[in-house]
């Protein structure tokens, strides 16, 4: 919690917060920043474990942060925990955890010596660097829910590390073998080295051939799983990256080997398994640094997949969030995430909305009100009634649409996995052309041959292309904007015309409706409102939730209501008291032609029986996106079923040109307007109506509460109401594709000059081998670090 200071005199002595140091407030008269310090100090002092300030202040470390104690209960759900666990020979069981805020020593000691009070038969193992911990417990004695409250009460919240099982020890048994090997080559290479009187003699050969037994072993385990791709890209008739690797140790360790048995020339065993030792230290270093950046995303982004299902039989019922349906009822612990949409049955919550919006936003609920999903619960248990269903919900979007862009090949993907193919095609002729200018001197063909080979680095073009996308999508999420395909990065930047919607869209949806007239003699204003009350349980849409929202403030009882039917662009139609009821345009609801059909009609029977006008605000952010698109010469037009002038108001409250601005345009209408489009376009809309033309456009965007069919189309959603998020989806599409050139530039310098030195002599294999990692770990650094601006 950020807490502004005033300025104070020098007589005023400034207060901090006992637990994390932050200025309080002038005037305050609390000892603490928040509650969450509260929570920590006054349990770490309940523990008797003052010292851990102290080791604070000798490291001179950041306190940690205190937070809210969370139920973890969903951990001792048996089948969830089978995925973050396993059994120990002893009938214990090892948990496998992300720690938040792990900084420092005084962070492991004061876990490690709470969890001794509260927990005696409970060990813990930290590892400060990765932020991870090993719990071993006994699940007859002690409960893992128990065991994560006491660290997450300390400041400490926990998330399952569901892919333990991947940190395996493979790659640094192969590390320390190749050293190994290494280190007793290059001690039995003495003799060649200082050029000894022992050279030809029997020991000469002897270490020789040990030499070679040591490299046959090197190349044999450590060097394998650079051929072994090899090997297996062959079968499927492809080239791998690491073939050129692969080529070069073979060379080398062939050409030392002939040497070696037929008792003269060069060998190059050391340089071989130095080459191979540090191409896996190199790729060691390199795979830590992209878990460490996934680990974090995993940490930051964390929340459980399984929700509680209120069931009188069973009260601690579990279900995974994507298997909830509309009318499910679920409770939310303190300090939990909202799955989906819901209303509120509790009489009372209080929310923030930081895990969406990404801004501390603290909001009251009352019963009967609705929850937003991504919503975090922050003060007690509450109950909801799902309205939607899991697979509607805003986090799924992220979640599933988050996979489907990583796992997609794009147009960018593509043609940087053609590049690295072709270049392997290129190191390989020069490599060839190389050796066969070099003939017959064997030793510098050989030398400069595996050079060429080694320096080259096809690998940072299939590297550096994914990073750049998960960049993408990570500073998309933080700008509450979900790239659902590689598509949305690749073609926004190029769009040369947006195409809005008006209702719900640039307006709010929330607008209020105004009774213009009423006919008591088709049926009482009471029977009208009932009526509207009624049907906030059959659409979403924004014109129907308005008269309802109109209906409710004359609190009548609902009606009885049957055949309802929506038709996209017109209206909908029910059966109410036996009579046909029509809601929507006037040639809709057949509304006399000497009326304003520039209102919305509810008819009965073909009787006009209602009009009502609905006044529309401009959505948050509305401005910031039209003045960003056209300050980037972007044509904006709006499109839109509403009459001419709430159009001409839109446009100019906008700034559009007024000539830009089409109304009373049917969904068929649009999608026309759409197609005559010669240029790039891109659709923005949320409703049923806008979904045929955001399918035909080149691009589409869905803004927060679309429909599911604007949803299915769309290659950009929005998690927020704020359309600002588009120009900033703008911004981060834009830097997205200068990051791409920018790693392209240097992995085709880098091998375009390395690739010339190394054939020309003036890289030796081992400094090839050394080089080519690092200008892998450069292009990781060069994906992962950019910003939008």
């Amino acid at each position: 919690m950020h807490v502004l200071v005033q300025e104070q005199s020098p007589s005023n002595q400034q207060v901090k917060c006992q637990h994390c140091d932050t200025l309080l407030s002038f005037g305050s008269t609390s000892d603490f920043c928040c509650h969450g310090c509260e929570t920590a100090y006054n349990f770490i002092r309940k523990l008797h474990l003052d010292d851990y300030y102290r080791l604070l202040k000798e490291k001179n470390a950041t306190p940690l942060l205190g937070k809210e104690a969370r139920q973890y209960d969903f951990l001792d759900h048996r089948d969830f925990q089978e995925s973050f666990s396993e059994p120990t020979s002893d009938d214990r069981r090892i948990a496998h955890l992300y720690l938040k805020n792990l900084e420092c020593y005084a962070c492991i000691w004061v876990c490690e010596k709470a969890l001794k009070k509260t927990h005696p038969e409970v060990s813990i193992s930290l590892n400060m660097a990765e932020r991870k911990a090993q719990i071993s417990f006994d699940p007859k004695t002690d409960t893992l829910s128990s065991i994560a409250g006491v660290l997450d009460q300390l400041g400490y919240p926990v998330a399952p590390d569901q892919n333990f099982h991947e940190d395996d020890k493979t790659p640094l048994i192969r590390m320390g073998l190749a050293f190994f090997c290494l280190m007793n080559i290059m001690l039995l290479s003495t003799i060649e080295y200082l050029g000894s009187d022992l050279e030809g003699s029997i020991f000469f050969h002897l270490f020789r051939y040990i030499s070679m037994g040591l490299a046959t072993l090197a190349i044999a385990v450590p060097g394998r799983s650079f051929y072994q791709n090899t090997i297996q890209a062959f079968k499927r008739k492809t080239l791998h990256l690491d073939f050129p690797i692969s080529l070069a140790l073979l060379t080398s360790f062939l050409y030392s080997s002939y040497n070696t048995m037929q008792g003269s020339g060069p060998v190059f065993f050391d340089s071989m398994v130095a080459i191979i030792f540090l191409l896996l230290l190199g790729r060691y270093i390199q795979s830590q640094v992209l878990k460490k950046h996934h680990r974090q995303m995993a940490t930051e982004t964390f929340q459980s997949k399984l929700v509680r299902i209120l069931d009188s039989s069973d009260s601690n019922k579990f279900k995974d969030t994507h298997r909830l349906i509309k009318g499910d009822r679920i409770r939310v612990m303190p300090g939990d995430i909202v799955p989906v949409k819901g209303k509120l049955l509790s009489s009372e919550a209080h929310i923030n909305l930081e895990f969406m919006t990404g801004e501390q936003n603290f909001l009251a609920k009352r019963k009967g009100e609705t929850l937003a999903s991504g919503s975090t619960n922050l003060d007690h248990p509450i109950d909801l009634e799902c309205l939607e269903d899991g697979t509607q919900s805003d986090l799924y979007q992220i979640e599933s649409g988050s996979e489907r862009l990583l796992q997609q090949k794009g147009q960018t993907l593509v043609t940087s996995e053609k590049i690295a193919r072709f270049l392997i095609l290129f190191i390989l002729i020069v490599a060839s052309m190389v050796f066969i200018y070099h003939l017959p001197n064997w030793d510098i063909a050989i030398s400069r041959t595996v050079t060429t080979l080694l320096i080259a680095c096809p690998c940072a073009f299939g590297l550096g292309a994914p990073l750049i996308i998960a960049r993408a999508l990570q500073l998309g999420l933080q700008q509450q904007l979900l790239f659902r395909n590689q598509k949305g990065i690749e073609l926004l930047p190029r769009i040369d015309t947006f195409f809005f919607d008006k209702t719900g869209t640039l307006t709010q949806t929330a607008c209020r409706a105004e009774l213009k007239h009423h006919d008591p003699a088709v049926a009482s204003i009471t029977s009208l409102a009932a009526v509207l009350q009624e049907l906030k349980n059959y659409s979403s849409h924004h014109m129907i939730q308005s008269m309802s929202l109109w209906a409710s403030q004359r609190s009548p009882s609902g009606a009885v209501i049957s055949d309802f039917k929506e038709t996209i662009g017109q209206g909908v139609s029910f059966t109410f008291e036996g009579s046909e009821v029509r809601i929507g345009r006037a040639e809709f609801c057949k509304a006399p032609s000497d009326l304003d059909c520039d209102f919305t009609f509810v008819s009965r029977d073909h009787e006009i029986w209602a009009q009502f006008d609905l006044e529309e605000a401009l959505q948050l952010g509305a401005h910031e996106l039209i003045e960003g698109l056209q300050k980037h010469k972007k044509q904006v037009h709006v499109l839109s079923g509403d009459r001419e002038d709430r159009v001409s108001a839109i446009n100019k409250s906008l700034a559009i040109e007024s000539r830009a601005g089409q109304a009373r345009l049917k969904p068929q209408d649009k999608m026309d307007t759409i197609d005559q489009n010669s240029s790039l376009s891109a659709m923005v809309g949320n409703g049923i109506n806008d979904s045929l033309a955001m399918a035909r456009s080149t691009l589409s965007i869905a803004v927060q509460d679309s429909s599911d069919q604007a949803k299915a189309c769309s290659d950009i959603l929005l998690l927020s109401p704020n359309l600002r998020a588009i120009y900033e989806g703008f911004k981060i599409a834009k830097a997205c594709q200068k990051a791409f050139y920018r790693g392209f530039s240097f992995a085709i310098t880098f091998n375009i000059l390395g690739i010339s030195l190394g054939a020309t002599g003036y890289l030796s294999p081992v400094v090839a081998a050394i080089l080519m990692p690092i200008s892998s770990l450069t292009v990781i650094y060069l994906s992962t670090s950019w910003e939008a601006k």
